[in-house]
């Protein structure tokens, strides 16, 4: 019993891409990014800090956007840290 394989010209699909723009391209640009939600809650790693509110992954203490390194939030805009619980 033999088995054929497709070679993978005949995969690739017909659509012409070369000048489709990429989605973040000149034509794109002043277009928000997508918003994450998330079911758990931003909590700090001091207690007095700011806590999130559930869903929103924006710093507590001034809204701005946090960086996830690995499950610990941290803010650029402000000194917030924390994680997500």
């Amino acid at each position: 019993m033999s088995t054929t394989r497709n070679s993978p010209e005949s995969q690739t699909p017909s659509i012409d891409t070369s000048t489709a723009p990429f989605p973040y391209g000149e034509r794109a640009s002043g277009k928000p990014l997508a918003r994450y939600q998330t079911r758990g809650q931003l909590m700090p790693a001091d207690p007095a800090d700011a806590v999130g509110t559930a869903g929103d992954l924006e710093c507590p203490a001034c809204d701005e956007a946090v960086i996830d390194g690995a499950g610990l939030f941290a803010c650029r805009s402000c000194s917030w840290t924390g994680s997500l619980r």
